[in-house]
């Protein structure tokens, strides 16, 4: 079952459904970033800054 508290008219149950299963992909992305693959223990960044700045540039840029 899915619910909004969207009551407006812009969204239709088929667009509320689409972005609903459009969340799986961003969950993919951050499954990959959890993984033992993309070797996130072998950064030597100890700073929490630092390492969001790596992040940003590896996967904005």
């Amino acid at each position: 079952m899915l619910a909004t508290n969207d009551c407006s008219d812009a969204l239709t149950m088929s667009k509320m459904l689409e972005l609903y299963k459009s969340q799986q992909s961003v969950e993919k992305g951050f499954r990959f970033l959890k993984s033992p693959d993309f070797l996130t223990s072998s950064l030597y960044l100890k700073k929490a800054e630092r390492i969001e700045a790596l992040l940003l540039i590896d996967f904005v840029f």
